[in-house]
């Protein structure tokens, strides 16, 4: 038996993903530079990187709940996840440890090879707080926590099911005591409570599409919110204004996705870029090429940083173009088949 999945395609989620995928770049971009033009890098209550991987999160959440409503096999469903995150991982962390084998002339450049574990489940981005000096090359902090929040849906899936508000009331409640308290060493931000909060919320827009999120009075209301959010400073903390306005980010960048995808030859064009998920491959592959790219030139007037951050985009969504077809070829080998074969059966 295979999972329950609704066939329509929601354009707009390509168009969120692509918007994200684009938006880290432009963040990490301004993180890296020296210059004074630093674009997408902090507005009036925190900074953009945090806001715009709280909208990927909800929209995960959603998409997630969307074509996974029901769950009939534990080990398809945890395989498929699986399959959509380790394969590109493992692919572009092997090109680049490769790299940095040559470039220390040494096999196990970072230290003990026992520093390598948290790399072989993603976790080595999630978990470099708690081990320090990791083979961290590749992809974001997130990855893991995505990672986490695969393993545990099964689980928030049920209880949502049978309580969408008690479970939306109870992550509400872990995520203030993580925001209110120090008990936790890792960053709020990367909280898996505050992650699944963002998660959650997500899925609970999607549960309630056709009477929220798709109605333009949310989206007005979120607008009006984000610009408060983005030029005022409001009493919340750093990691709240975050979720509030990556959640404001979620809604409008659906309602602007939608008018979008009216439009056959925008339609069109998000659909090239995304098709296959494109903006996976962008965010393994972003930060060895921005750091590469501003070790090359750095410029500081912001005609300037505007064109290099332009040609750091097609640079980076190229690579990862090459990546995805790279990862797609290894999935579609008869090696892979057989191997796919055994785990399924």
């Amino acid at each position: 038996m295979t999972e329950k999945r609704t066939k329509e395609h929601i354009g707009s989620f390509d168009f969120i993903r692509l918007t994200c995928a684009v938006g880290i770049i432009v963040y990490h971009y301004s993180c890296g530079s020296a210059g004074p033009f630093r674009p997408l890098f902090i507005h009036a209550n925190g900074n953009w990187g945090d806001a715009i991987v709280s909208a990927f999160l909800s929209l995960s959440g959603a998409v997630l709940v969307y074509n996974y409503s029901e769950i009939d096999s534990l080990k398809r469903f945890w395989y498929r996840r699986m399959k959509s995150v380790l394969p590109a991982f493992y692919i572009a962390f092997a090109i680049l440890y490769v790299k940095n084998v040559f470039a220390y002339k040494k096999l196990f450049f970072s230290g003990s090879p026992v520093k390598l574990l948290p790399s072989l489940v993603c976790m080595d981005g999630y978990l470099n707080y708690r081990i320090p000096g990791n083979y961290y090359l590749t992809g974001e902090w997130f990855l893991g926590a995505i990672v986490l929040c695969y393993l545990l849906y099964p689980l928030i899936l049920k209880l949502f099911n049978r309580s969408a508000a008690a479970v939306t009331a109870v992550l509400l409640c872990a995520d203030l005591a993580v925001i209110h308290t120090d008990y936790f060493v890792i960053e709020d931000i990367r909280n898996l409570f505050t992650v699944l909060f963002v998660f959650e919320l997500g899925m609970l827009l999607m549960r309630y599409r056709k009477a929220v999120l798709d109605r333009p009075a949310a989206a007005a209301v979120c607008a009006v919110f984000a610009i408060f959010l983005i030029f005022f400073k409001l009493p919340l903390s750093q990691t709240s204004a975050a979720h509030a306005l990556g959640l404001c980010l979620f809604v409008l960048l659906y309602h602007a996705g939608n008018l979008l995808m009216k439009n056959k030859t925008a339609a069109s064009v998000i659909g090239s870029v995304e098709r296959g998920g494109l903006s996976y491959p962008v965010f393994l592959l972003q930060h060895p090429i921005i750091n590469t790219v501003l070790g090359f030139k750095d410029p500081s007037e912001p005609w300037k940083v505007c064109v290099m951050i332009a040609v750091t985009v097609v640079i980076v969504f190229l690579c990862a173009k090459a990546l995805l077809a790279v990862t797609q070829a290894a999935l579609n080998s008869r090696i892979y088949k057989k191997f796919e074969a055994r785990i399924l059966a």
